[in-house]
């Protein structure tokens, strides 16, 4: 296929951008920068611990994640007298047993 003469001078040369494009490249850069951001900053941040007196934990249920947040004497009473949920709450006794050990309070087990 034969080429127009000057083409490989056309193609090989640097293009200038124009006042528009290059606006449209720097708003487009910026607003895929704060996404990534306002993503990375949601997916870990979020996160409930335990420590010094507070409760903290994500458990499982029958219908999804909860999320378990006390402190003080609220929390010292969570873990006197756990509540009895049932055989579906497995996975927030295990919870609430390591966020009380993680909070430095006692926690009564069933079976003491």
């Amino acid at each position: 296929m034969p080429f127009a003469p000057g083409h490989y001078q056309r193609i090989s040369e640097s293009r200038t951008r124009g006042r528009r494009e290059r606006w449209v490249l720097v708003t487009g850069s910026m607003v895929t920068i704060a996404v990534v951001a306002v993503a990375l900053f949601s997916l870990t941040s979020h996160e409930l611990r335990s420590s010094r007196g507070c409760l903290g934990f994500t458990y499982a249920m029958a219908m999804g994640g909860e999320q378990k947040q006390a402190c003080g004497a609220q929390a010292r009473k969570l873990c006197a007298k756990p509540p009895q949920l049932g055989g579906l709450a497995h996975d927030f006794a295990v919870r609430l047993e390591h966020a009380c050990r993680a909070a430095d309070l006692p926690y009564k087990t069933s079976r003491s």
